[in-house]
């Protein structure tokens, strides 16, 4: 569900002008929505997820997801941004 589901999270977050450096950060709040979104999550031997290996799992699949998928902002982009502000 999480591999499924966050990488367009990010794309959507990205979109939203989002710096690089602060993906990571951001992304949390997309991957606890799925994680929270059940009354329990199981991991692959049935045991309870905890959130603290929720999180990693969102760090992992972060770190997985595919350079190519993440769209950086061009300069012209950026100045656009700051000139919005």
């Amino acid at each position: 569900m999480l591999k499924a589901e966050l990488p367009a999270a990010l794309a959507h977050l990205q979109r939203g002008n989002i710096a690089p450096v602060d993906l990571a950060q951001a992304a949390i709040g997309p991957g606890m929505a799925i994680y929270t979104r059940y009354s329990k999550v199981l991991d692959a031997e049935g045991k309870a997820l905890t959130v603290r290996e929720a999180l990693a799992l969102i760090n992992q699949t972060l770190a997985k997801t595919p350079k190519a998928t993440l769209v950086y902002p061009t300069r012209r982009a950026k100045r656009a941004n700051r000139a919005a502000w």
